[in-house]
Protein backbone atom coordinates (compact mmCIF):
# COMPACT_ATOMS: atom_id res chain seq x y z
CA UNK A 1 0.00 0.00 0.00
CA UNK A 2 1.13 3.54 -0.68
CA UNK A 3 1.58 6.25 1.85
CA UNK A 4 -1.18 8.76 2.52
CA UNK A 5 -0.59 12.20 1.07
CA UNK A 6 0.49 14.88 3.49
CA UNK A 7 -2.12 17.52 4.29
CA UNK A 8 -1.82 20.48 1.97
CA UNK A 9 0.34 18.57 -0.50
CA UNK A 10 -2.24 18.84 -3.29
CA UNK A 11 -2.28 15.05 -3.55
CA UNK A 12 -5.54 14.20 -1.84
CA UNK A 13 -6.48 14.52 1.78
CA UNK A 14 -7.46 17.74 3.49
CA UNK A 15 -5.58 20.86 2.48
CA UNK A 16 -4.10 23.45 4.81
CA UNK A 17 -7.36 25.40 4.78
CA UNK A 18 -9.16 22.43 6.32
CA UNK A 19 -12.12 22.82 3.99
CA UNK A 20 -12.69 26.51 4.76
CA UNK A 21 -13.06 28.29 1.47
CA UNK A 22 -12.39 31.83 0.38
CA UNK A 23 -13.92 33.56 -2.63
CA UNK A 24 -10.47 34.66 -3.83
CA UNK A 25 -9.21 31.07 -3.85
CA UNK A 26 -12.29 29.09 -4.87
CA UNK A 27 -14.16 31.58 -7.07
CA UNK A 28 -17.83 31.59 -6.11
CA UNK A 29 -17.56 28.65 -3.69
CA UNK A 30 -17.79 29.65 -0.07
CA UNK A 31 -16.41 26.51 1.51
CA UNK A 32 -19.61 26.27 3.55
CA UNK A 33 -21.77 23.46 2.18
CA UNK A 34 -25.19 24.98 2.86
CA UNK A 35 -24.18 28.36 1.43
CA UNK A 36 -22.85 26.62 -1.69
CA UNK A 37 -26.10 24.65 -2.03
CA UNK A 38 -28.17 27.82 -1.71
CA UNK A 39 -25.97 29.60 -4.24
CA UNK A 40 -26.55 26.74 -6.70
CA UNK A 41 -30.31 27.09 -6.13
CA UNK A 42 -30.18 30.84 -6.67
CA UNK A 43 -28.22 30.44 -9.88
CA UNK A 44 -30.86 28.05 -11.22
CA UNK A 45 -33.68 30.59 -10.71
CA UNK A 46 -34.16 34.25 -11.53
CA UNK A 47 -34.93 34.89 -7.85
CA UNK A 48 -36.13 33.08 -4.75
CA UNK A 49 -37.91 34.26 -1.64
CA UNK A 50 -36.61 33.13 1.72
CA UNK A 51 -39.73 30.96 1.97
CA UNK A 52 -38.82 29.29 -1.36
CA UNK A 53 -35.29 28.67 -0.10
CA UNK A 54 -36.51 27.16 3.19
CA UNK A 55 -39.01 24.93 1.37
CA UNK A 56 -36.27 23.69 -0.98
CA UNK A 57 -34.68 21.91 2.00
CA UNK A 58 -37.97 20.27 3.08
CA UNK A 59 -37.44 21.20 6.72
CA UNK A 60 -34.03 19.49 6.86
CA UNK A 61 -32.20 22.76 7.65
CA UNK A 62 -33.06 25.19 10.42
CA UNK A 63 -33.96 28.77 9.71
CA UNK A 64 -30.92 29.89 11.69
CA UNK A 65 -28.56 27.85 9.48
CA UNK A 66 -30.21 29.07 6.27
CA UNK A 67 -30.12 32.69 7.44
CA UNK A 68 -26.44 32.35 8.35
CA UNK A 69 -25.65 30.90 4.90
CA UNK A 70 -27.57 33.72 3.18
CA UNK A 71 -25.67 36.32 5.21
CA UNK A 72 -22.39 34.67 4.17
CA UNK A 73 -23.42 34.84 0.50
CA UNK A 74 -24.43 38.49 0.83
CA UNK A 75 -21.25 39.45 2.71
CA UNK A 76 -19.12 37.85 0.00
CA UNK A 77 -21.05 39.59 -2.79
CA UNK A 78 -22.39 36.30 -4.16
CA UNK A 79 -26.07 37.07 -3.54
CA UNK A 80 -28.22 40.13 -3.04
CA UNK A 81 -31.50 40.54 -1.20
CA UNK A 82 -34.41 42.88 -1.88
CA UNK A 83 -37.09 43.56 0.73
CA UNK A 84 -40.69 44.27 -0.25
CA UNK A 85 -43.25 45.55 2.19
CA UNK A 86 -46.33 43.40 2.66
CA UNK A 87 -49.23 43.49 5.09
CA UNK A 88 -47.04 41.65 7.62
CA UNK A 89 -43.44 40.53 7.56
CA UNK A 90 -41.46 41.97 4.60
CA UNK A 91 -40.88 39.58 1.69
CA UNK A 92 -37.15 39.03 1.17
CA UNK A 93 -36.19 37.98 -2.34
CA UNK A 94 -32.68 36.69 -3.10
CA UNK A 95 -30.72 36.64 -6.38
CA UNK A 96 -27.30 35.28 -7.23
CA UNK A 97 -24.77 37.95 -8.22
Amino acid sequence: MGQAAAPGSGQGGVGLLGGVGHAGIFGTRTGQLLADQILTLLKSKAAMTETDIHESFHGAKSGVLIQSALELLETNGLAAVREEKTGGRPRRTWRAQ
